[in-house]
Order: C-alpha cells, then structure tokens, then sequence
C-alpha cells in the first residue's frame, strides 16, 4: 500500500462532508450573522483548505488495491469525527473529547449526545443531522457497493452483510443507491411536515430517522411530541424508522410496483415477524402502549429516538429491547446490529443441524436464504461474527460498569448492559447513563464501542487476513 494513496483517498473523501459544513455555515451566516454561525463556518472553512490542498498535491499517487481501501474506511470513520469534533469544539467552547464524542455518535447513528439540544444554535443541530445523514448512505453504499469487491477470508466473513447490486458497475449501483435515499429522506421530511412538526423540525428528524440516526432537536427526544398528543408525528416516524431500516433493494422493488417481490423478502418477513412480540410486549407491558411500542421499532431499527425514562421500565421490557437492538436492522440500509439476514441465516442453519439425525442417511440439502445458497464457510463466518459480537458486549459491558463504580456512579448491570448494548449496536436509547456529565473515561470507552460496531469490527479482520495471507505468500 502506498502511503501517499493512503493520504490522498482520507484527504478526498473528508473533503465532502467539510464542504457540506462550510455552505451550511455560511448560508446561515447569511441569515444570522451570530457568533455560533461565523464561528462554524470559519473553522469548517479552514479545515476544508488544507484538507483540499492535501488532496491536490497527492491526487497523481498510485490507486489502493480493494483491500486497502476498506482500511481507509476505517480510518475515516475516525478521521472525520476528529475534524467535525474540531468545528464543534470551536463552535460551542466545548472540549475536543466531547466534540469527538458528539461527531462519532452521529456519523455513525449512534445517536448519544453530550450537549443539551435545546441549548444548541441551529447550526450546530442541522451539522449534526447531515452527519447522521452522511454516515447513513456511507453505511449503504460501503454494504451495496464495495463489499462485494473483498478478497479471500475477509469477503467471507461479510458473505451474507452484502447487499444485492442494484446496477451492474460500482459506480451505477452507488448512483441508484445515492438516488434512492434522496428520495427516501425527501418523503420523511415531507411526511414529518404532514403530520404537524415544525419545518425546522421535520427536517432534522427526516434526514436521522431515514438515517436511523436518533440525534433530536429536542432534549426529550419524541417525548415531547408524545405529551402534546401529536399521534401522528409518532406513527409517521415510527413508518420512517422501518423504512430506513429496510434493504434498499427490497424498496426499490417496492417503489417499482413489485409487492410480490418485497413481501417475499426474508428480511421483511423476518422485520415483521420480530415486530409484532415486540409490540404485544409493549402493549402488555403498561398503559403507555404507544410510546412502549414506539421505543421497540427504535430498538429493532437501531434508530434510537426515544420517549420516557426506559429506566423505569421493568426488566422484561428492557431484555426485550436488547434483544432487538442486538438483532438490528436489515442487511443494505442504515441500521446496525448483528442484522436480520445474520440471524436468519443462523436460525436456518441451527434448525438444518438439529434436525439432520431425523432425516434419511445421505439426504442432501442446502441451506438458501432470498434465493441465495450459502455454504458451510459462509454459517462459519457468520458464527464467528455473531461469537465476537457477544465477547464484545460482554467485555464492554463489564468495562463500563467498572467504569461507572469507580466515579461513583450507580446503576444496576442490566441497565449497563443496555447502555453498552445500544453503543455496539448503535442505536441511542438510553437509560439515562449517557449525559454532557459522564466521565471523560467513560466517553472514550463508549467512543471505541461505538466505533467498533459501527464498521462491523472490519478493522479487526482486515488485520486478520493480512495476517494469514502473508503466511499464505511465505
């Protein structure tokens, strides 16, 4: 790998979402010539130049090989929230740290917030919300478009994340991807504006809810829209979580007309399968059967917006959302978690070797899932995925609440292990451990967690096929 490629293709692809932060700062400069807009144009302006400058100097160096290039994907998962973390440390006089933790949280949907929404200038929420909206399409264009392009062991891990092509060629398949989520997140605003949210509002939950982000304008989250009664700002954003968390493939099918095709998906037989005890849960659960039932399709979506303290809520309920957060989303959307396709494929494999000794000697069967055939390395791989998703939790959970003991901050293991679980899985629900005051420690521990399930731990396997296959070439 060339070092001078490395630095080109950071330097181009940071670019971009510096660009989009200078014109949002300066076209609300324009508007309101305050202190918050000037500060956020200024440094997302001086960031761009040297950036830009890097990227021209650099721009004749030698192309990565594919495998190297999802290093880069790495590193710019972790690139751009340190220079966003900059633009919001200037901005609002808040530390680095927090600013990091801010810009990672929203890139890459987690949806935690440090800083108090309702006290921030709307530059700073609208930066925010692109952010979220930014790493939405990076996560389905990097599932469609480039993991199909892996080589050897590590393609075979992501054997079943990767989407269906949606095109022929890479660069037509991110052009309909691009298109779609355009038109995605148009009909969320639009919708949003429909059922009674402010324009300002609706635009912000429009780009994260498609996103299945979960950062909020407000400091209640979807609590404040719950107590004002407006049922159908909840319902349109509950129907814009489970859009965003639908394989893009099966909605184009959809928005072509082809019902057979999206209701025979495994992925939205499996979303609705999985929805309906999660909702009878929450109906049976309390009184408040919406907003219970609203923070289980954020669960299952791994959006994250919220309504009431979850910490109040029994502990049927919470394990029951874990256990949605756990599963996440489809494979080729927004969402995160160990995905549906992962877990069907996993169920379907179970169920094969379960019921082998009841079948005749020699009876040959395969295992296909949406049409696809799926070999014993591909279960293989997605064991291994699903074991370290586990050993992970497990680790960070512990670590946290260690973490929470020694600065005095009390809270029962499920509840941190909730939090843990919705940091790996990205999704923003809370049980109130995440707040401006946590621990510098704690936030660089929820940072990491974040980061990993973020990019699905492919830093960790691209280590590991670089490793054997140096062994393979000796």
């Amino acid at each position: 790998m060339h070092a001078g490629s490395l630095a080109f293709s950071l330097a181009a692809i940071s670019l971009v979402p510096l660009l989009f932060a200078s014109a949002i700062g300066a076209a609300l400069t324009l508007l309101d010539f305050s202190y918050h807009n000037v500060s956020f144009f200024l440094s997302s302006l001086l960031l761009s130049l040297p950036t830009a400058a890097l990227a021209w100097r650099l721009r004749r160096t030698p192309p990565l090989e594919v495998r190297d290039s999802f290093l880069v994907i790495s590193l710019y998962w972790l690139l751009l929230p340190l220079l966003s973390g900059i633009i919001l440390s200037s901005t609002l006089r808040i530390s680095l740290l927090d600013g990091f933790f801010e810009s990672l949280s929203a890139m890459s949907g987690a949806g935690f917030t440090v800083i108090t929404p309702e006290e921030a200038p709307p530059v700073v929420l609208l930066w925010r919300s692109t952010l979220q909206w930014l790493g939405g399409i990076s996560v389905v264009v990097i599932g469609g478009a480039f993991l199909p392009l892996l080589h050897g062991i590590i393609r075979s891990l992501y054997s079943v994340e990767v989407g269906a092509r949606l095109a022929p060629t890479v660069i037509s398949t991110v052009r309909e991807v691009f298109q779609l989520y355009l038109v995605l997140s148009l009909l969320s605003v639009t919708l949003l504006l429909l059922a009674g949210m402010e324009p300002f509002d609706a635009l912000n939950h429009g780009l994260t809810g498609i996103a299945t982000a979960g950062m909020s304008t407000k400091d209640e989250s979807f609590t404040f829209w719950y107590e004002r009664d407006q049922t159908a700002v909840i319902l349109a954003t509950m129907l814009i979580m489970i859009l965003g968390a639908t394989n893009f493939a099966d909605l184009r099918a959809l928005m072509r007309g082809n019902i057979r095709a999206f209701i025979g998906s495994p992925e939205v037989r499996a979303m609705a399968f999985l929805l309906s005890p999660l909702l009878l849960i929450s109906f049976l659960s309390g009184g408040e059967s919406l907003a219970l039932s609203f923070n289980a399709v954020s669960a299952l979506t791994t959006t994250g917006f919220q309504i009431g303290d979850i910490r109040s809520q029994p502990d049927s309920y919470k394990i029951a959302l874990i256990i949605a957060m756990t599963i996440g989303g489809a494979t080729f959307s927004t969402a995160a978690g160990l995905k549906l396709k992962r877990v069907i494929v996993a169920s379907k494999a179970l169920y094969m070797e379960l019921s082998r000794p009841l079948l005749p000697g020699g009876t040959l069967r395969s295992l296909r899932v949406g049409g696809k055939e799926y070999s014993e390395r591909d279960v293989t791989a997605v064991y291994a995925y699903m074991f370290l998703y586990a050993v992970t939790l497990l680790a960070s959970s512990l670590s946290l609440k260690a973490l929470l003991d020694a600065h005095g901050i009390e809270y029962g293991y499920l509840d941190v292990l909730f939090e843990a679980t919705s940091a790996l899985s990205c999704v923003g629900l809370s049980v109130g451990i995440v707040s401006p005051a946590l621990p510098d420690a704690v936030k660089l521990l929820l940072s990491l967690i974040i980061y990993l399930g973020r990019i699905e731990f492919l830093a960790l396997y691209l280590l590991v096929g670089s490793y054997y296959r140096r062994r393979a070439t000796l």
